[in-house]
């Protein structure tokens, strides 16, 4: 006869293996239900990027159809608990148009001190379908930022183009904004990257005027971007040759190409099928390149998952191959990591909202979900999920298009997840060295967590060469030639990362 205690042992066995089946289910303290649909205008609305302020509240943004059907800009900001925050816009909802012929946000990004950056296209004419570049800096509160390009708004007309469609952009360390443009000169489109100062110029120290094309014969279309700790950029789209393959770029720091990278700096691959796209990037915490995308044999499209090397090769302990290929029906449109080099991906399938969650080898995450895998219906029709951020917490935020009857709405969910938790939210917080390799000069970008905290420079002996204390989010500091460790402590806490000068 069993003891009581081993009564009670199987019991917390049963109940601890439950609790892990219940990671990547709808987090039921956001809305009630851990679902929002969001709408601004009649008729549609499309939920295009999400990001996660450090004070835990989202906000969520696209474009939408507001004035006679031509889209607008449109951003709202959620409290924790899911409910909208009215110190944000209108009653926690903001929308911006520009012209006659339609504004739409596509990607956006947080600066250090909280104001938002959003890009997106402004037609010229939307009949003909040319449109150029915009750039949006708001206020926390929602409100347009006049201290950038004096109304907040930069429209940029790509020289000799016919049409750009930006697709993503990012915050560097030194505040500069890069963004990626798909561009069309006559019939061929191109890699271009545009970084712009912080007071929304064009960076003239990014390749002589702040454009960077990578102009060729073929077809050449850009979807993400990321920034490596070193300032290097990795680009990922799709290049048009017999079939249309895998396109992966990396640049150095100011725009010119790293040939160090793959073959003369670009990545290629073909599935030997007929269509190949890489529509998302994320870097693990030691630089490998982590892409979602999809590809398409004849009637048969699949999502795939790749990992490659820094230098540009498939990382073969991913999958066996570096390459994981999920089945049909289902689409990657976004990719991040956790603080374990967990990767999740968003997109759409079977119709719904699509969540996958890889180990590290690549195998699927049975903690996650039914075997790594979530789908949800966020409204009666179909619906596709295009962005994804997580939260200090660990858990899933994820927006996107809910198809109802009859109009397009946000979709918004968040998900448990049992990403690592810190202690402390220091040992999350962000910390950068730029550049890094340096020539002696460089930046200390710390976020509003380590403000404060105390930082130490050790040889590689373990002398201390410096100590200095960190009280804004950027601090210069000069070294000799060699190689060293950056030290930054804080309430009996650090963190270290090597520093290289040249």
């Amino acid at each position: 006869m069993k003891s009581i205690t081993q009564y009670l042992i199987i019991i917390i066995i049963i109940f601890i293996n439950f609790s892990y089946s219940q990671y990547g289910v709808l987090d039921t303290s956001f809305d009630l239900d851990g679902k929002k649909i969001i709408s601004f205008a009649v008729p549609n609305d499309y939920g295009e990027f999400v990001l996660v302020q450090p004070d835990n509240k989202i906000i969520v943004g696209g474009r939408s159809s507001l004035t006679g059907g031509n889209l607008s800009f449109s951003l709202a900001r959620m409290n924790p608990s899911g409910s909208f925050d009215n110190s944000f816009g209108i009653s926690g909802k903001v929308t911006t148009s520009y012209g006659t012929d339609g504004f739409e946000a596509i990607s956006g990004a947080l600066q250090q001190d909280g104001k938002i950056v959003v890009v997106g296209n402004a037609f010229t004419n939307a009949s003909l379908g040319y449109s150029q570049i915009a750039v949006v800096r708001y206020n926390s509160d929602g409100s347009l930022d006049t201290t950038f390009d004096t109304d907040g708004m930069v429209f940029t007309q790509l020289p000799t183009s016919n049409e750009d469609f930006v697709k993503a952009v990012k915050i560097q360390p030194d505040e500069k904004i890069l963004v990626a443009i798909q561009s069309r000169i006559n019939f061929n489109w191109d890699f271009v990257l545009a970084r712009y100062n912080t007071n929304g110029s064009l960076d003239t120290t990014f390749d002589t005027d702040g454009i960077v094309r990578n102009q060729s014969t073929e077809q050449d279309a850009i979807y993400d971007i990321t920034l490596q700790n070193d300032g290097k950029i990795v680009a990922v789209g799709y290049k048009s040759n017999t079939n249309n393959d895998v396109y992966v770029g990396r640049y150095n720091a100011n725009g010119s190409i790293d040939t160090s990278f793959a073959t003369n700096g670009f990545f290629t691959y073909d599935f030997a099928s007929n269509h190949n796209y890489a529509f998302a990037v994320a870097l693990s915490s030691d630089n490998k390149i982590i892409i979602g995308g999809n590809y398409q044999n004849g009637t048969i499209s699949s999502a795939f998952v790749a990992r490659l090397n820094n230098n540009g090769t498939f990382d073969t302990t991913f999958d066996s191959d570096g390459i994981l290929i999920q089945t049909t029906d289902e689409t990657i449109s976004d990719v991040i990591l956790q603080s374990d080099n967990k990767t999740i991906t968003v997109g759409t399938s079977n119709g719904k909202f699509g969540i996958w969650k890889l180990n590290f080898d690549g195998t699927f995450d049975s903690t996650f979900g039914t075997n790594g895998k979530v789908e949800t219906v966020i409204n009666i029709n179909s619906c596709q999920a295009n962005n994804v951020a997580l939260q200090p917490d660990g858990k899933i935020v994820v927006v996107g298009s809910t198809y109802g009857s009859p109009f397009t709405k946000y979709g918004v969910a968040r998900y448990t997840n049992n990403a690592p938790l810190s202690t402390s939210s220091f040992l999350e917080s962000k910390f950068l060295i730029y550049p890094n390799p340096s020539s002696g000069n460089f930046t200390i970008q710390i976020d509003e967590n380590l403000v404060g905290s105390k930082g130490a420079i050790y040889s590689v002996l373990g002398l201390k060469v410096k100590e200095f204390s960190l009280q804004t989010n950027n601090t210069n500091q000069t070294l000799n030639k060699g190689i060293y460790f950056l030290e930054i402590k804080k309430e009996n806490q650090k963190l270290v990362k090597k520093l290289v000068v040249n």
